[in-house]
């Protein structure tokens, strides 16, 4: 089951995408594909919703981020698509203590990931 008693929170993380811009606070990310079909749509669908929350990992802190927006991109050359998230940045653990704002930008190409109970406690 992907939800806990409260609802909404998944209870392992899993890998869903990964960055692809960011400019201060606001931060995009592209989301796998073959991730949601290996672990199934409902157990990604809890964490990649609106208002849910994004695990960064760095090298200093991770940073967490609330889904923001969702969207299908198309390419017009190949008919390909990619499914974006927008999020804002609401702050970072460091040395497991939650700072409000953020230090340490997460790098473009950083693996992203849905919160898990664990990570919030």
């Amino acid at each position: 089951m992907a939800e806990d008693e409260l609802g909404g929170v998944v209870k392992r993380s899993v890998r869903v995408g990964i960055v692809t811009s960011i400019s201060g606070s606001p931060l995009t990310g592209a989301l796998y594909e073959s991730d949601v079909a290996a672990i199934g749509v409902e157990a990604v669908n809890d964490g990649i919703q609106i208002g849910g929350l994004i695990r960064i990992p760095g090298l200093h802190s991770e940073v967490y981020g609330l889904v923001q927006a969702l969207r299908v991109e198309r390419d017009a050359h190949n008919a390909q698509e990619r499914r974006v998230v927008e999020l804002q940045l609401l702050g970072e653990i460091i040395r497991d203590r939650f700072e409000r704002g953020v230090s340490s930008y997460p790098a473009l190409g950083a693996e992203m990931y849905t919160t898990t109970r664990d990570d919030l406690a």
